[in-house]
């Protein structure tokens, strides 16, 4: 991170008593900060690339910890802050533009930075609604991310981000990072079809990748999960750059540079691997990211049908035709799809085509209806908090 710092005159957080700015180099880790990457209030006049902004908030009275990081990929996660009040809940107070659409991720990498080796569970929750549990003990020597996509309401001001704890919870609830970027309105334009307004993501996969990709490479930064291939399958990978051929959710080329397929002109499935926890099924937006990949195709060389099990009908794919060439992305989307624990996604070739089917990634997010607004503004009462802005 460079040591230029915008300092934006704007409270985060509602405050009990008055609000600190503090200004200055921000060093690695300081025991008094709490790095976060948020995409609001850009127009309080620091002069940066929207989509490089990282805010910084502060927060007095509450405890944090340094954890070691060894993966650059994550160095945001090297501190945390850890909540030991006896308190219902334990919210951040986010500023937002109505009716809008938001990116929201919180992460959480353990480190044993207690000395205990408890790794603790807890949930999370936005406003009213609860989102998840964040189980850390499931894998506690690796970072694990929450993320949500939300449309924000249209007479909204903020949003609460809340950990609390149930009956099944251990430990003590923290967070290591918290982000909130907006996205075009279009770019996800099933949360706006939906009767409720999240999308809790299930699964992001680079298909033949080989490690994580964000940003810079991703303008939105998500994050592009490798996927290990079986021995049944095979990956494709080149260096030819592909293009977003102008869909609003930005397909990366990094990622669409990969894909899986068949070694052989034979049928692709690919599981899911979802447990539904008793349900029959659960109601989920799924994208399919595709785009050709060998410079020899033509209008008749690949095609497809793409099933997602339990539905009827299919989609058939060209990737060629369908964008006018090779090395062009394109998506498919579906929302209100019903996914259970033996879903599988099913590409099967057409009679008649030359190359196997291929998939470049999927993203795969759970629908989860709204419940009620608001947050108790006292779940927020001791927070004490400053913004900032920072160029990375």
């Amino acid at each position: 991170m460079s040591s230029g710092v915008c300092l934006l005159s704007v409270s985060l957080c509602k405050a009990q008593g008055s609000v600190h700015t503090v200004a200055g180099t921000l060093g690695p880790f300081s025991p008094t900060w709490f790095h976060t990457r948020l995409d609001v209030v850009l127009d309080a006049g620091c002069k940066v690339n929207k989509s490089a902004v990282a805010y910084l908030i502060e927060d007095e009275g509450l405890a944090v910890a340094a954890v070691p990081v060894t993966d650059g990929l994550y160095s945001e996660l090297s501190s945390l802050r850890y909540f030991q009040e006896k308190r219902e809940k334990f919210c951040y107070v986010v500023p937002i533009k109505p009716n809008s659409t938001y990116i929201i991720r919180s992460s959480y990498w353990y480190g044993n930075y207690d000395g205990t080796n408890t790794p603790p569970k807890f949930n999370f929750a936005i406003d009213s609604t609860r989102i998840s549990v964040i189980d850390i003990s499931q894998l506690a020597d690796e970072p694990q991310h929450a993320e949500v996509i939300y449309r924000t309401k249209g007479t909204a001001t903020n949003i609460s981000y809340c950990l609390f704890q149930d009956s099944t919870s251990k430990g003590t609830p923290f967070i290591s990072s918290l982000v909130f970027r907006q996205v075009p309105d279009l770019s996800y334009s099933y949360s706006r079809r939906l009767g409720g307004n999240f999308m809790i993501l299930l699964e992001r996969l680079n298909y033949g990748g080989y490690a994580v990709i964000r940003y810079p490479d991703d303008a939105f930064d998500r994050l592009w999960t490798p996927w290990v291939e079986p021995p049944t399958l095979t990956t494709i990978s080149i260096v030819t750059p592909v293009f977003d051929s102008g869909y609003f959710i930005k397909p990366v080329s990094e990622v669409m540079q990969t894909a899986i397929t068949s070694p052989t002109l034979s049928l692709v499935k690919l599981p899911v691997n979802y447990s539904t926890h008793g349900l029959d099924s659960i109601s989920a937006t799924l994208y399919c990211y595709i785009a050709e990949l060998d410079a020899s195709a033509n209008a008749t060389s690949r095609s497809f049908r793409l099933e997602l099990g339990g539905t009827d009908g299919a989609m058939l794919f060209n990737p060629y035709n369908d964008t006018g060439g090779a090395f062009i992305s394109s998506v498919w989307g579906t929302a209100e799809y019903l996914i259970s624990s033996d879903t599988v996604v099913s590409l099967i070739p057409e009679p008649g085509s030359i190359f196997p089917p291929l998939l470049n990634a999927l993203e795969i997010y759970l629908n989860l209806p709204d419940a009620v607004a608001g947050t108790n503004e006292l779940d927020g009462q001791h927070q004490y908090c400053s913004l900032f802005c920072a160029f990375v």
